[in-house]
């Protein structure tokens, strides 16, 4: 058939090409004819979006849905994101180990100082502490409940000791059982489930307890509001830059609380000490406190702009698949 089909078109072609007065019209028409066998015989080509039958299932990858990220790009956010939190579970290791040291040696203000830069470690981890197993959390830097059923712990316990003038000794044993909670943190940050749905539920965390921080209701005796609501910043601003790519949907409502948290940073960058160190709150003059509130409202309120549901929903989507088992 082949054969018989390219005699044809070889003939076609020669009569197209023979000079006289037909010419134009013999061209006409075999130039047509051409067209329709070479039509016939080529094989029909299935649809770009039809599945070949009889294919394998991996022939053709449905696209992602709408508003959602691919699984491997999920999967690379949350990683990079999983290595952030380890680079900072580390520096909180060795912060924590010093603030034992000064402990042990009775010097009361290098463990604050201390203290202080373990307590900003510890906030840069962003979302991972609300995504631990509740217990290590609490261990962490457990606060009295609303309920009243439990008091400080962790980097809080020692915050309160440190400044409400304990001897620097008896704070020791807190020291070490902060240390062993740590450790455990370490331990499960490598297979720890970081889905998009705990980033997008811990971002909002993050900026209230900001708000929280800048009123002074998180332990007011250290003075280390606005220190915390810089580190927070931080971590605020890592886990949106995660969420962008993996919920497009939402880009524009992110984008926007990327873009107040940019303001809050300069804003911060403006109260910053000559040292490098941070003024408390009370320190702040009025013009400096409201410029603080008005840019984190701002934040809360373009991820309010993103309803909960549909925030929920489309990270949920995202994260098919993602993540490693959660424990």
């Amino acid at each position: 058939m082949a054969a018989v089909l390219a005699l044809s078109l070889v003939t076609l072609i020669a009569a197209a090409l023979v000079p006289g007065p037909h010419r134009a019209g013999t061209q006409r028409f075999a130039v047509a004819k051409l067209a329709r066998l070479h039509a016939a015989a080529e094989p029909a080509r299935p649809h770009p979006t039809a599945t070949p039958a009889g294919a394998g299932p991996d022939v053709r990858r449905p696209a992602p849905e709408h508003g959602t990220a691919a699984p491997s790009a999920a999967t690379e956010a949350i990683s990079r994101y999983r290595s952030y939190s380890e680079r900072w579970s580390g520096r909180l290791a060795a912060e924590v180990a010093l603030v034992r040291s000064d402990l042990a040696a009775g010097g009361r203000a290098a463990a604050r100082r201390a203290w202080q830069r373990a307590f900003a470690d510890y906030l840069h981890l962003g979302a991972v502490p609300w995504l631990l197993p509740a217990a290590i959390a609490r261990r962490l830097g457990g606060m009295p409940s609303e309920r009243g059923d439990g008091g400080f712990a962790g980097l809080h316990r020692l915050g309160v000791g440190l400044w409400t003038n304990a001897a620097p000794r008896s704070l020791g044993p807190a020291a070490v059982a902060l240390a062993q909670a740590v450790g455990q943190e370490r331990r499960i940050l490598p297979r720890l489930r970081i889905a998009p749905t705990g980033l997008a539920s811990g971002v909002r965390r993050i900026l209230a307890a900001q708000m929280e921080a800048l009123a002074g209701a998180q332990a007011p005796w250290r003075g280390a509001g606005v220190l915390g609501t810089a580190a927070s910043l931080a971590a605020a601003r890592e886990t949106i830059a995660t969420l962008v790519p993996l919920l497009p949907g939402l880009d524009r409502a992110l984008g926007q609380a990327q873009s107040w948290l940019a303001t809050l940073q300069l804003a911060l960058d403006g109260v910053r000490l000559r040292d490098g160190d941070w003024p408390a709150v009370a320190q702040l003059s009025p013009f400096q406190r409201a410029r603080l509130d008005q840019t984190l409202n701002g934040a809360l309120s373009a991820l309010r702009n993103a309803p909960a549901s549909r925030l929920a929903r489309d990270a949920g989507r995202a994260g098919a698949g993602c993540c490693a088992p959660e424990l």
